[in-house]
Parts: structure tokens; sequence; C-alpha cells
């Protein structure tokens, strides 16, 4: 009724204590135990025959070194019952009670995923993780949950249970924890995630983001839980951007935000058409998480991320553009000494308009200068054109020249959202103290730090830090001012 399954590779020393830990286990139903060797030097069949009498257990042997993930995938196809544990070939249940404890909760609680206590050795110490989502370690899956989502592992060799556990939290597993201990991660030097672990660490965190995206590229094919595929893909984009900002290291670094990107891009996908549903919606939202992270979602779609939308007007948005448009439009012919019709209107115009700001006619904006927040003392040469659908925000004492261009709007590249009329809208920020060369077009989502100058003709597709002297297309940082 349990499949117990496990990889093995060089795995003589440790495979008789394995093999005695299992035996010992009380308060269960029949267990097949099956062994996938991965192309080991070493040979098992004296110490697996002595045991044959007392367990139930098959042996594959496999012609080429495939690593962990992939021999548990030919592990879960060689095997059929209802009941799924995975067990590492240096490791060890707890004790006698262990898989009866996990087999209990997941027949009085119909679980798809029982989750329990582990233990690891760490020398004189031990460490303990309670109902974690990463490993494989003290758990017990159903198989028809596995089977029905076509879950299995990745062909990675290292962190493939991240990916596998993800992407079984993704298609909406229902979980129950026992504070129980079932699990002995014992400490083993000469393991790939202990030996070298120095050398190994890049690698490891590399594959620990790769296989957070791994799971939720695959999400949709794996009919998931709507909402919780939603979060899943948030919480991996905080945890990405965190480990990004907390590490010195430049390769771990490219690979938190690379991959980062890619979630940040399924994530996007997925609230794009139908956002407004999804934050209205807080009594399944809360059901997943607290409110504060609620908040941040919403902060990530209005503030940070771009999201395409039908690009159709209300009457009193309709009106309300009108009414800008023509405030602008009166602007443009004002003579240019009437300086209080042009205060008046500039005040009536945009968002914010601070003290001291020379504005050169002619200027052009889609909404006429709804959206743009005007910092004080600023110089704003002729020509200036702005597509302010989102917000534009311009620092005190910034400087912009003529025919600049600011841009909060892009189109999609999929044909069919074009003729839906869908666009996607982002922000942009400049900062206190910059200037705007001559002929520059700024795209949406650019920030550009305090104190920078951007040359003339950049076109600036990225956002560009403070104090630096930033030119080209694409506009890159060509030195610190």
């Amino acid at each position: 009724m349990i499949d117990i399954i496990v990889p093995v590779y060089n795995s003589k020393k440790t495979l008789k204590r394995l093999l005695e830990s299992v035996r010992s286990q009380v308060g269960i139903p029949a267990i097949l135990l099956t062994f996938i060797d991965d192309c080991s030097s070493e040979d098992y069949d004296s110490i697996l025959e002595s045991y044959r009498e007392d367990l139930d257990i098959q042996y594959f042997r496999l012609e080429e070194n495939v690593g962990p993930g992939v021999a548990r995938n030919i592990g879960i196809q060689k095997t059929e019952n209802p009941y799924i544990v995975f067990l590492d070939s240096d490791d060890v249940f707890y004790d006698e009670y262990s898989l009866g404890s996990l087999f209990q909760a997941m027949e009085e609680n119909e679980a798809d995923v029982v989750r329990s206590i582990i233990h690891e050795e760490k020398g004189d110490s031990i460490q303990v993780y309670e109902h974690d989502n990463i490993g494989l370690h003290g758990k017990i899956y159903r198989r028809s949950f596995l089977e029905e989502h076509h879950i299995l592992f990745s062909e990675n060799r290292s962190n493939e249970d991240t990916g596998f556990n993800s992407l079984i939290d993704i298609c909406g597993a229902k979980y129950t924890d026992i504070d129980v201990v079932t699990y002995l991660w014992c400490d083993n030097p000469k393991s790939i995630t202990r030996k070298s672990k120095k050398k190994y660490q890049e690698i490891d965190q590399e594959n620990y983001a790769y296989h957070l995206y791994w799971a939720v590229s695959r999400g949709r094919d794996s009919n998931p839980d709507y909402y919780r595929f939603v979060f899943i893909c948030f919480d991996d984009l905080m945890q990405l951007y965190y480990r990004n900002r907390e590490t010195t290291s430049k390769k771990l670094k490219s690979f938190y935000y690379e991959y980062g990107c890619k979630i940040k891009n399924v994530f996007l996908d997925l609230i794009s058409y139908d956002f407004q549903k999804f934050v209205s919606d807080f009594s399944i939202m809360n059901y997943y998480y607290e409110p504060d992270v609620v908040k941040m979602v919403r902060w990530i779609h209005d503030k940070k991320y771009q999201f395409f939308k039908e690009a159709v007007y209300s009457e009193a948005e309709w009106e309300n553009r009108c009414y800008h448009l023509n405030l602008m439009n009166e602007y443009n012919r004002t003579p240019f000494d009437d300086w209080e019709t042009r205060s008046d209107l500039e005040h009536k115009m945009f968002a914010a308009f601070g003290e001291c700001v020379t504005l050169t006619p002619p200027f052009s904006a889609n909404w006429g200068g709804k959206n743009v927040y005007i910092g004080s003392n600023c110089y704003i040469n002729f020509n200036l054109s702005m597509v302010d659908d989102g917000n534009i925000y311009i620092g005190d004492n910034s400087l912009i020249g003529p025919n600049v261009s600011i841009l909060t709007v892009n189109h999609s590249l999929d044909p069919i959202q074009r003729l839906e009329k869908k666009l996607s809208i982002d922000e942009v920020r400049i900062g206190n103290n910059v200037w705007i060369g001559a002929g520059v077009i700024i795209f949406p989502g650019v920030e550009i730090g305090d104190n920078s100058v951007i040359g003339a003709g950049s076109i600036v597709t990225k956002s560009i830090p403070a104090n630096v002297l930033a030119m080209g297309n694409p506009c890159k940082v060509v030195k610190k001012i």
C-alpha cells in the first residue's frame, strides 16, 4: 500500500542502516521498497538479499548516471501503490513509528501530502525543520494527486525537490501537518550537498532559483489552483528579490535576477486580464495570505509592473480627459508673456506644479498633464511630449531639453491583444536635479536617479541610477558623476 522509493549511488556503507530502519517500522500496511541504482560502481546484491525475507524489495539498475530526480521519476513509474515516500540512501526513519504516523495522518485527513518534523544531524548538534515545503524528507504523497496533475521531478541534479514540492503546492494540494519527528537526515560528509559545500553553493542557488521558475512555468499545464498559483508566483518573486539584495556574489545576483524576471512575466500574465476581480476577492486571497501581502500585490500592480488592460474610457473618464486636453490647447495658444493666465492654467492642467517652473510651449500630453507631477525650480524646453496615461514624476531643480518624449503606455506584441485594444501602463519617475538632454525618449517603467544626466538623443529603456552620466541607444551608464 506504500511505495518507498530510494535512489542509490555508491551507498553501500549506509544502505544496511537504511534497511534496518525500514524493517523496524510498525503499525503500517504492506510496503514495497524500490531501489533505483543510479549506475553505481558498487554491488548491492548481497546486502539486499539478506533482507528479502522481511521486506518486499525491487531493484533496478540504470545504465548511466542520471541524477536523483530522474531516478525518482523512474521509481514512480515502476511502482503503483496509492502512497509514496521518498527516502535518501544515507538517511533513516526517526523511529519505528515514523512511517505509521505519516500513513495514519494521510488516511484520517484524506490529505494529498502529509508533512512532519525533520531532524538533521550537524556534527554534535541537531537542526530542526518543521513542516517545510522544500525537501522531500519526512513526507508522504498521494499518488493519485501526482498523476492527476502530471507531477514529476526535473532532470537537474540539485534542488529538484524544490521544484517538485512547489509544483504540488501550485496545484492546490491538501496538506496535513503533524507535530511528530519522522525523519533523521544523517550527517554524511561525503554527500554531494555537504562535500565541498562552498564549491557547490552557487550552483545549488542557481538551481534553487531555476526550480522556482521551473515549477511556475509548468503550473498551467498541471490544472493549478488559480489563486494559490498567483500567490506562489508572488512569493517566489519576493524570495528572489530579497536574496538578490542580500548576496554580494555577482553570479548569484545574475541568477536571481534572471529567474525573477521570468517568474515576473508568468505572474503578470496570470493577473493581467482579470486583476480587478483578483484584488476584490479578499475572502479567497486572505485564505492564503495576510492582508499586508494583499497590499503588496496591489502595489506591485499599480506602481511597478505592467499589465494589459482594455483601452476603454468610461463617460466620466472621457469628459475628464477632454477637460484637460482643452486646458492644454488653451495653454499653447496663450501668449508667453501672459504670466497670470499661464500660471492659472498650469495649476489646473497638472496633478502638481511647483514654484518657479518654466514650461515653454508647445506642450503636448495624452491626458493634458492630468497625471503629471512637476517639482519646483524646473526648466522645461519646447515640444515636451508626454503619454501620461500613467503617472509621471519630475523632481525639483530638473532640466528637460527640447523635443523630449516621456511615455507610460505600451502595446502588446501579441496581434490579438492589439486588436482587442489592450495596452499596458507603467509610471515614470525622474529624480531631483536631473538634466534630460534634447531629443531623449524615456520608456514606461523607467526611474532616473537624483543628479544624473541623460545625453541628448538617448533612448532610455531601463532605469538609470543616481549620480551618473548615461547616454546611447539603449541608454547606458558612461561614468559616475
